[in-house]
């Protein structure tokens, strides 16, 4: 009995996941298909930093590669958002490796620019990156503060999945900081959020 609810463990896992995860292989097929019939510069660094976003967790090397070509494309086009998009993917990256003081130079450049181009959803998520990171490093202040710049503007973008999200990060740095009234105001509220929406 416990071999036969096993097997249909492992089969619902894989008819879960499996599906999710032949999606994300066609949909790399496709990116793939139109980076090679491409000639258009800016089409490639495009195409190239949606490869690289999608492979930064189960392929960083190749993530990294497509990444770095990206960046370099769109430095020589001056293409600011895909410079910018290369450069968030460069962060996650970096911040997935543990070097979070070039993920956070990567973050800032990224940041820096989606400011100028008015782009405020990822500015917001580019405040969250930046915050995450400086509570990892324990620098609760400069978390806080990053952290608070992104929920303003979730809040007035009316961002119900960004707010949760600070609301998650707070949570936490309050409670290593020893704070729990204030860690169990944040958790409780972006729970709630997470619930409504």
């Amino acid at each position: 009995m416990q071999k036969l609810c096993f097997i249909m463990a492992l089969i619902f896992v894989e008819l879960l996941f499996g599906s999710a995860s032949k999606a994300q292989s066609e949909a790399l097929d496709s990116l793939s298909t139109v980076l090679n019939l491409t000639m258009d510069k800016a089409q490639r660094a495009k195409t190239l930093n949606l490869i690289a976003f999608k492979l930064r967790t189960e392929d960083p090397a190749r993530s990294k590669k497509a990444m770095e070509e990206a960046l370099e494309m769109a430095r020589k086009l001056n293409d600011k958002k895909e410079i910018a998009l290369a450069l968030n993917t460069k962060g996650f990256l970096l911040n997935a490796s543990n070097n979070y003081s070039l993920a956070l130079k990567n973050y800032q450049e990224a940041l820096d620019i989606y400011k100028k181009s008015e782009n405020d959803l990822e500015t917001a998520q580019m405040y969250y990156h930046i915050g995450f990171i400086y509570k990892t490093l324990g620098i609760y202040e400069k978390s806080i503060e990053n952290c608070l710049l992104g929920l303003k503007i979730y809040e007035r973008l009316d961002d119900k999945n960004g707010i949760a999200l600070i609301y998650r990060v707070m949570g936490s740095i309050y409670k290593y900081k020893g704070d729990y009234k204030k860690s169990l105001f944040y958790y409780a509220h972006g729970l709630k959020i997470n619930r409504e929406s």
